[in-house]
């Protein structure tokens, strides 16, 4: 079973994180107010 993280801002340091935990097979949820983040 994958586990979710969520995020809320997806900038410079929230994207990198968020693309981290994808590689290491988590299953992101994301938010940020610029919704082509």
């Amino acid at each position: 079973m994958k586990q979710t993280v969520g995020l809320v801002g997806l900038g410079i340091m929230g994207g990198a994180y968020a693309r981290n935990l994808l590689s290491k097979g988590f299953e992101v949820v994301g938010f940020d107010v610029d919704a082509d983040r």
